[in-house]
């Protein structure tokens, strides 16, 4: 009977069947610019050697709140795709095929949003130019122009397939080479994203701890006396809010299951499923939320393995 050879998928092979590169590329207009005759005359002024002082100009003083606007949509946009992927190599995120649709509807709301500025400031450019040309007086450096306006804003996302580096194009032993190359540098960036995913539990772990003893150690002043009514080292909800959606964009990044990471998101099921209320209303339980909390932040502190 002929026995058929199966093959193990290689590392970058079985990331990209679970997951994509992504990316969101941005762009605005200038909007500073040096003045080179204004620097030189602060120069002079003070006595100072020639170009010992930059003077720069905002092409856009006193009229930029839709680029604001823009560009918060923009960053947000970007910070987005960075919550719910892994970082990677080269400006890219990979991101798990659990994730896309989430992100392909946050990417739609975020341009219909940016393409309403973009209709808003097509009406309002005539006044802006006008007004920002004002504001500049006498600074050599020219405003910003309707064209650059008009056109010089942008959010694309990009996706691209994980490479594997396999091209039967080329002669074999090259192919090798390059395959082997690229598995390399792929578990490397893994590696690399699921370390920093792990760290981003540090911080949300050290407000826990800090609140949590800061609430015990208030409460314990209030129901002696000492103090009749304080709101200091109090919590809000959204404090574990945050760190559950951190645990569940850690579980989607973890596409091929690390043990490391997997076994952390497991330690970290209690403050996934705790109510704020239970912890300000019972002070053994917050007791064993700070000691939980920092017990994963010394755990996070050595290198993990992963």
């Amino acid at each position: 009977m002929d026995m058929q050879t199966v093959t193990q998928p290689t590392i970058s092979e079985a990331i990209g069947q679970v997951a994509m590169l992504a990316r969101i590329a941005c762009s605005t207009p200038g909007i500073s610019r040096k003045d080179a005759t204004a620097s030189s005359e602060v120069d002079q002024a003070k006595g100072a050697k020639d170009k010992t002082t930059a003077v720069y100009v905002d092409r856009l003083m006193g009229a930029k709140e839709i680029h604001n606007q823009r560009v918060n949509i923009h960053k947000s946009a970007q910070v987005f795709l960075s919550d719910i992927s892994l970082p990677w190599t080269g400006g890219w995120w990979l991101l798990p095929n659990a994730q896309f649709e989430k992100f392909v509807a946050y990417i739609y709301d975020a341009k219909e949003k940016d393409a309403a500025l973009g209709r808003q400031l097509e009406a309002e450019v005539d006044r802006i130019v006008a007004e920002t040309a004002q504001n500049i007086a006498q600074y050599t450096v020219a405003p910003l122009t309707r064209e650059e306006l008009l056109t010089g804003y942008s959010m694309e996302e990009h996706f691209a397939e994980v490479p594997t580096g396999r091209n039967p194009n080329i002669p074999a032993a090259a192919e090798e080479w390059v395959r082997q190359r690229v598995e390399d540098q792929t578990k490397a960036a893994y590696q690399q994203g699921l370390s920093e995913v792990a760290q981003g539990f540090v911080k949300p772990l050290t407000r826990i701890a800090n609140r949590l003893e800061e609430f015990s150690f208030t409460k314990e002043k209030l129901d002696n006396g000492k103090v009749k009514k304080t709101t200091t080292g109090s919590f809000k909800n959204s404090l574990f809010e945050g760190i559950r959606e951190l645990i569940e964009n850690a579980e989607a990044a973890n596409v091929l299951k690390d043990p490391t990471l997997t076994k952390l998101i497991e330690d970290l099921s209690f403050f996934r499923y705790v109510h704020p209320d239970d912890l300000r209303n019972d002070g053994m339980l917050r007791q064993a939320g700070a000691t939980k909390a920092k017990e994963l932040i010394g755990r996070l502190s050595a290198p993990l393995g992963i």
